[in-house]
């Protein structure tokens, strides 16, 4: 399908003004400090927070084997089905040393790199698109300092790769995959990573519909595996923890301690659930809100006017959805209904999306228009700006 493709295309373009690079970016060939920790030669720095950005070509070929999608919400998915005894999971002994490896340099990607690298830890950014490294090196430069200067830390080491085998080399304690909402390229990543990691490495997948449970056969010790399904960080710091089914007991709680030392507030859901919590609650606003724009009834500023009147929202479901990326709304609801989640006799609206906005390449922030135009959005920004700073001097 042309959506498809163009989805998998374009999932990590970001908005990257070139000015902000051309005026950020220098090179050098002599080391470089970042906090107290030691930087190769041969680097990209940036002003602020300095990063690292070794890249090469990557192979993508894979001939892991595969499995079918996990289709029920039943707390009985949980059981493994297995005549062998889990082995155990021995939780790395500092994982404050050990890198953690973000897959994907996208919209979540790079705000799990700042939070990861917020107080001292380092972190390896990796992606196949270079252009996407690029953008994401900016991004995290500029919010690692504002992090660390809010929370009084120093920032760690952030390196960044397009060859997943050299990230993975590295020892990493955790590898989390925060790739679209495409069970193919999941799958294909998650059966890489299992076979270069250490046996104590946790793997975590960001999928917001895919439980782990569907994706554990391709993993040889699954009681390291789990879902972490994050939000848009450092703003939102909410984490939904979920099990995969074989997920080692001990794993829970020392990776909530390690996702609170450096800001998250993780929640561990008690079994599994196919949208965990949050994302159960916002599916329903926002398959709903996108029948009403293809009906006709209001439009995206309407719909917005109100939630932010009722709710007192900061923004509301048109705004956010751009924010997130059309085309990543798109294959979640899309993945709703082969998961049998969404009746596929009411999901018309995803047809609507994909015709009047994915196939048209307007996905939002990441390519400047979506359900609001660029223009639309700045001004927004600006109201906002003012109505918080009007609060401030009232206070």
């Amino acid at each position: 399908m042309t959506s498809r493709r163009i989805c998998q295309q374009l999932w990590r373009i970001q908005p990257t003004p070139s000015a902000i690079i051309n005026r950020s970016i220098t090179t050098t060939t002599r080391p470089a400090v970042i906090g107290r920790i030691l930087l190769p030669t041969a680097t990209r720095l940036l002003p602020r927070a300095q990063l690292t950005t070794p890249c090469r070509p990557s192979n993508s070929s894979s001939s892991r084997p595969q499995t079918r999608p996990y289709s029920s919400h039943s707390p009985e998915a949980q059981t493994l089905t297995s005549e062998h005894p889990i082995p155990k999971w021995t939780p790395p002994a500092d994982p404050t040393t050990r890198p953690v490896v973000v897959l994907g340099a996208g919209v979540l990607g790079r705000r799990l790199a700042v939070m990861w690298a917020s107080t001292g830890r380092p972190v390896i950014l990796q992606d196949i698109n270079e252009k996407a490294l690029s953008s994401a090196i900016v991004y995290v430069a500029d919010a690692l300092t504002t992090v660390c200067a809010v929370r009084e830390t120093h920032p760690g080491r952030v390196t960044t790769s397009t060859v997943l085998e050299d990230s993975c080399v590295a020892e990493p304690w955790m590898v989390i995959e925060a790739l679209p909402e495409d069970p193919e390229i999941k799958r294909e990543m998650l059966g890489r990573v299992d076979a270069l990691v250490p046996e104590d490495c946790i793997i975590a997948s960001n999928s917001s519909t895919w439980p782990t449970s569907a994706l554990r056969g391709l993993i040889s010790r699954p009681e390291r595996l789990l879902n972490t399904h994050y939000h848009l960080p450092p703003r939102n710091t909410y984490v939904e923890l979920m099990t995969c089914g074989a997920t080692d007991p001990e794993l829970m709680p020392f990776l909530k301690d390690q996702m609170r030392s450096v800001g998250f507030a993780p929640l561990a859901l008690p079994h599994e659930s196919v949208g965990f919590v949050f994302n159960r609650i916002w599916s329903a606003v926002k398959s709903d809100t996108l029948r009403v724009l293809q009906a006709g009834l209001a439009s995206p500023r309407d719909v917005d006017a109100m939630f932010r009147d009722f709710f007192h929202a900061e923004k509301g479901p048109c705004e956010k959805m751009d924010e997130v990326g059309l085309d990543t709304v798109w294959q979640v609801e899309r993945n709703r209904i082969s998961m049998g989640v969404v009746d596929p006799k009411k999901a018309g609206y995803t047809d609507w999306l994909e015709e009047n906005y994915i196939d048209r390449g307007r996905l939002g922030e990441k390519t400047g228009d979506g359900l609001y135009s660029a223009e639309e959005r700045r001004l927004l920004a600006q109201k906002r700006a003012l109505a918080k700073s009007s609060y401030l001097k009232l206070r």
